[in-house]
C-alpha cells in the first residue's frame, strides 16, 4: 500500500469521501489502495480554496495532524476531472471508496511512497492489509464484469 500526506483541511475531506481528487503539479502511474496522512500543517488558504457546495469540517483548528486518517482508492489520474474540488493546470488525482479510520500516528514525507507497516501498531497493519484485499477484490469484479460485457452477443 502507498501512503501520501495532505494538508488539513483536505486530508479530512478526502478521508470522509466529499472531496473526490486531490490536485497536485505532478502525475503517477500508480492505481489502489493510499493511506490518507494528515500533515503538521493546516493550508492557510482553505477558505478561500474550499468550494461552497462542499461540507465543511467543524473546526480546521481540532483537526487532527501528523496521523494516518483514511484510506481511499487512486482511480485515475487526470487533468481534466469536472470535479468542484479541480484546479487549473494541477494533475486531478481521482480517488474512491474513501473512509474514515481512527487516527494512526506516523510521519509524513513528500510524495507517493511505500506505507511502512513495520511503524504501525499490529491492529492498524490488518486494517491497511484489509482495505488492500477489498481493493483487488473491487478490481477482480469490475474486470469479471467488462469481461462479460464484452462476450454479450450484440
Amino acid at each position: 500500500m502507498k501512503i501520501i500526506t495532505i494538508r488539513q483541511p483536505w486530508a479530512y475531506a478526502l478521508a470522509f469521501g466529499w472531496k473526490d481528487v486531490e490536485n497536485r503539479s505532478w502525475r503517477t502511474n500508480y492505481r489502489g489502495p493510499v493511506a490518507l496522512h494528515a500533515g503538521l500543517v493546516v493550508d492557510s488558504e482553505w477558505a478561500s480554496l474550499y468550494p461552497d457546495s462542499a461540507p465543511r469540517p467543524p473546526y480546521v483548528e481540532a483537526l487532527h495532524l501528523g496521523v494516518i486518517i483514511g484510506i481511499a482508492d487512486l482511480v485515475d489520474v487526470t487533468r481534466d476531472h469536472p470535479s468542484v474540488w479541480s484546479l487549473p493546470g494541477q494533475f486531478q488525482w481521482v480517488f474512491t471508496n474513501a473512509h474514515f479510520i481512527e487516527p494512526v500516528p506516523y510521519v509524513g514525507s513528500q510524495g507517493l511512497r511505500d506505507l511502512d507497516t513495520s511503524l504501525l501498531p499490529a491492529v492498524s497493519v490488518t486494517q491497511f492489509a484489509a482495505a488492500a484485499a477489498a481493493y483487488r477484490l473491487r478490481q477482480a469484479i469490475v474486470r469479471s464484469v467488462e469481461q462479460n460485457k464484452l462476450g454479450e452477443p450484440q
